[in-house]
């Protein structure tokens, strides 16, 4: 492994860190909140924005 891919990874990484403790932050303000569901619906948002 390069040094160039090692840090890809490592920002790879942390970006997937990021975005779940966004995730759970989300979840702290509404427990009642279902994240599959809310993330379903944005990828659904965005597939027809591109059609």
């Amino acid at each position: 492994m390069t040094e160039s891919e090692a840090r890809r990874d490592a920002e790879d990484a942390g970006d997937k860190i990021k975005a779940g403790v966004k995730a759970l932050g989300k979840k702290v303000e509404d427990p009642d909140k279902d994240l599959n569901t809310k993330y379903e619906k944005e990828k659904f948002k965005e597939k027809t924005k591109l059609t």
